[in-house]
């Protein structure tokens, strides 16, 4: 579970890093739908941020999406994953193994860098102008996911059995000590009824030999007989 939060996060932070940089192209894709699928060279604009071809997206199964404010796809770049009904309200969503990232953009108004340099930059308190949604296919993360949870589950199954056949060896050889204990209690109480019961048979002997002359007996040894 940490893994699969740790990857899922790491992929939703890549999103949103398209999503940041494909908002600065919603202006112009309002103006021309074909804008974001022409290569165009390396710029940086007034904002100072570097922009790059949406053809060079780093992962080749990526998509990024432009819609207006109603909702209205202006234009795709990237492999062509979805083709889904945009929903505003959702800002991260799941589906068929495509994880999609969904950011509403707002007017632009200037901000001050830390470096003092001014620069247009959205405003979430600005007027709504459109939204940039990015996805991304799953399935190489889901083929991952499902490789290392069945090496965690063969691993885990292994560790029992080693687990159980070691701790069979370790409790015989724990037990050893007390099955020779138990043997040899047997032995000795073995020998001690065989050595005890000779000499009680002849002193009973005797005494039934005595017991059968009555008439030899002084009654004041009958009690002790």
């Amino acid at each position: 579970q940490y893994v699969t939060h740790s990857l899922y996060t790491e992929m939703d932070e890549r999103l949103l890093t398209i999503a940041d940089a494909a908002a600065h192209n919603l202006e112009t894709a309002k103006r021309d739908r074909t804008a974001t699928t022409q290569r165009q060279p390396r710029s940086i604009d007034s904002d100072g941020d570097l922009d790059v071809p949406w053809q060079d997206l780093s992962d080749n199964q990526q998509q990024v999406e432009w819609f207006d404010r109603s909702g209205q796809k202006l234009g795709t770049a990237g492999k062509s994953l979805q083709d889904l009904t945009l929903v505003p309200e959702s800002r991260i969503h799941q589906s068929n193994h495509v994880r999609s990232l969904t950011v509403a953009i707002h007017e632009s108004q200037t901000h001050k860098s830390p470096q003092g340099q001014h620069y247009q930059g959205p405003d979430p308190a600005g007027d709504l102008q459109g939204y940039v949604r990015v996805s991304e296919g799953t399935q190489k993360l889901e083929a991952d996911l499902s490789r290392f949870s069945g090496g965690l589950a063969w691993g885990g199954m292994s560790a029992l059995l080693l687990a159980g056949v070691g701790g069979c060896w370790l409790a015989r050889r724990s037990l050893r000590p007390i099955e020779q204990s138990y043997e040899q209690l047997k032995q000795f109480t073995a020998d001690a009824s065989h050595e005890l019961r000779s000499p009680l048979t002849v002193v009973k002997t005797s005494i039934d030999v005595v017991m059968s002359h009555p008439e030899r007996i002084h009654p004041a040894d009958a009690k002790k007989l």
